[in-house]
């Protein structure tokens, strides 16, 4: 008003549009369109020279029905009852809406349910804690996509974040169960040369059990007592009482993986991921006077160490060998020699290995490297070749040998494509000698174009080192050598003897 109140008196004082649109900067049309409206305000047929255009989000607040109002206000007393994770959401409830036909937009929703909040919910208020040094850890699950191997999958990933220091650790894992929660907090505690006092969790199945009462893990109880730590669970609903690890999930797996997310292995990321977060922990934190490095060093001494003993991370379980003499982990197959003659076996289940014992579970009979996909096999070679020497013709095309070290298929292929019998003889020296010295002897043996024979293999194997050299030294010793003469070399060899 101001402005149209300008434009009239210097109009009147110049008598010039033109005039007008140098002194204050407006165009020509905007001067006439204005001049025009006081001429009408004057006459009465306009109600004011300023136009009032209605706003969209009034409109649209206007088209709201009464019934699709209360509509929305009885679900929401609804969702008061209802547990936090099963409370209707915004987007569900303009669903619900627009299929009984209301027209209404996600917009006047947000709006209804805000407004509703502000009188039927009260304002909830966070405590601002200040964690001792060093004793407060917080612990989490989260999940990664990646392309592993060619393959797309989510890939479970493990959260640690000591509150005073801010210092994040995550590792990658294959599973979720229970030894490799344990094996998360082992390789956590190894990190950080100790183990805090308290670590809280949110309600885990692999740390409580699920049910009217909480109770620990059994398995997972037993850890934190060898370890000594104390295991705080949350509150159902309650993520905000680890809220610094939750916001740490979200924070790492952006910031480290947005980079670079197709690897060959699971190990390939877990060291790409080993090195973006040692830089991360380097880096200063907003509002803290130390970086998470430097303050985790002030929180060593308030760590607790570690116990006497080592923890042994396993599950025992027996199987039942199958007629090809292998026994089934999870879906996939591990080989177990040809001389164990029962037909049960004891298996240690490492997060990373499994070890084969006999029945009174002193000797170890095999181990295998473990398998995390489906009706995936572990077969090695030396376990059948007793088998392979009754059966030769077993040997092509067999799932062993298609599994055994390239250098014994280089080896067949080159001399005993023909021969299996005499192929099979090489491999029983397996019996007799380790597999991976034996390999060397062979592919050195194939570099030089030599055939490996089984005679030649044993001669070689056989030898033994030479001794190193034994260092001496004489006292010094006061003898004069004279500088040798050559010329009297030269006249032997010219005949001369006087």
């Amino acid at each position: 008003m101001k402005d149209i109140k300008r434009i009239l008196e210097l109009y009147q004082l110049y008598g010039s549009i033109r005039a007008v649109e140098r002194s204050t900067g407006y165009c020509r049309k905007t001067v006439t369109k204005y001049l025009k409206r006081i001429d009408q305000l004057k006459k009465g047929t306009i109600e004011s020279v300023l136009e009032h255009k209605i706003s969209q989000a009034a409109h649209s607040h206007r088209t709201v029905s009464n019934d699709a109002e209360q509509e929305i206000l009885f679900i929401l007393k609804q969702n008061l009852t209802k547990h936090p994770k099963l409370r209707t959401k915004n987007t569900t409830l303009l669903n619900r809406l627009q299929k009984k036909g209301y027209v209404i937009s996600l917009s006047t929703i947000d709006r209804i349910v805000r407004q509703w909040k502000q009188t039927h919910q009260p304002k909830e208020i966070f405590i601002q804690q200040d964690p001792a040094l060093g004793i407060v850890c917080e612990f989490d699950w989260g999940y990664v996509p990646l392309v592993i191997d060619a393959v797309s999958k989510s890939v479970p990933a493990v959260f640690f974040t000591l509150r005073h220091s801010s210092f994040r650790f995550a590792k990658l894992y294959p599973r979720e169960t229970t030894p490799f929660v344990i094996q998360a907090h082992l390789d956590f505690f190894s990190r950080i040369h100790g183990i805090p006092s308290d670590i809280a969790y949110d309600n885990l199945k692999t740390v409580v059990n699920q049910g009217k009462t909480k109770s620990l893990n059994e398995s997972f109880a037993q850890f934190a007592l060898f370890c000594g730590f104390t295991v705080s669970p949350c509150h159902l609903g309650s993520p905000e009482e680890k809220g610094t690890v939750e916001r740490t999930v979200g924070y790492l797996r952006n910031k480290i993986f947005c980079e670079q997310d197709h690897f060959r292995s699971l190990e390939e990321a877990n060291q790409f991921l080993q090195e973006k977060q040692d830089l991360i922990n380097r880096q200063p934190v907003y509002r803290r006077e130390l970086t998470p490095d430097e303050a985790l060093e002030q929180q060593v001494d308030q760590l607790h160490p570690f116990p006497s003993s080592q923890y042994e991370n396993y599950l025992w379980e027996s199987r039942q060998i199958n007629p090809y003499h292998q026994i089934s982990i999870d879906s996939n197959f591990y080989s177990i020699p040809e001389t164990y003659s029962s037909s049960r076996i004891w298996v240690k289940i490492y997060p990373d290995r499994l070890e084969c014992l006999n029945g009174e579970k002193t000797s170890v009979i095999a181990v295998h490297r473990r398998l995390f996909g489906k009706h995936q096999s572990s077969l090695h070679i030396a376990h059948y070749v007793k088998t392979l020497r009754q059966k030769p013709g077993s040997l092509p095309g067999s799932v062993v040998y298609e599994q055994s070290h390239p250098i014994w298929k280089q080896l067949r292929t080159s001399y005993y494509q023909q021969d299996s019998r005499s192929f099979i003889d090489l491999l029983l020296l397996l019996k007799q000698y380790d597999e991976k010295r034996l390999l060397s002897v062979i592919d050195s043996l194939l570099k030089l174009g030599v055939k490996p024979t089984r005679d030649y293999l044993i001669q070689l194997l056989e030898q033994k080192e030479d001794p190193a050299p034994i260092s001496f030294s004489y006292p010094s010793i006061a003898i004069t050598v004279k500088q040798p003469d050559p010329s009297v070399y030269d006249q032997l060899l010219g005949g001369n003897h006087g």
